[in-house]
């Protein structure tokens, strides 16, 4: 092999990398959002089941203990009662952890994905919205964009 060709590969493989570093950037991204998502199920359920018992959200006064994921995306889960109108909507809400700025950008402020509970009535369930103010690249599927609760 020539010194030529060999720089020839080089060049190409640097090319190659160039073009798949950015695109492996933006899955582990989008990998850790979903993430994020997951970890909002088990206080999705605990909510789920104070609603189905009480019919109402829970407020301050019920010390609602939200469990906290041990993922490294997720730096607080916290639940959100002043989201709307009494007995009609309510937040779970999960904060990026410095792990997950560290994925997005430096210049990225640490964002939050939430599932907004709208009660369908007394005895009908609870319809779930998930939104966040991540950037849209890297928004999990389900989730629209939105700039805050």
């Amino acid at each position: 092999m020539t010194l030529i060709e060999l720089m020839i590969v080089v060049a190409i493989i640097g090319i190659l990398a160039s073009v798949a570093l950015p695109s492996y950037r933006l899955y582990i991204a989008r990998a850790a959002a979903a993430e994020v998502l997951v970890a909002l199920g088990a206080s999705k359920i605990q909510l789920e089941e104070f609603f189905a018992i009480k019919e109402r959200f829970p407020v301050a006064a019920d010390n609602l203990v939200v469990p906290q994921s041990t993922s490294k995306y997720v730096l607080r889960i916290y639940y959100n009662d002043a989201t709307g109108a009494s007995d009609l909507q309510t937040s779970m809400v999960a904060n990026g952890s410095q792990e997950f700025k560290k994925l997005t950008s430096s210049n990225v402020a640490i964002g939050s994905i939430w599932l907004k509970a709208t009660s369908r009535g007394v005895g009908q369930g609870l319809d779930w919205t998930c939104m966040s103010n991540l950037p849209q690249d890297i928004l999990p599927n389900r989730c629209t964009y939105s700039t805050g609760l």
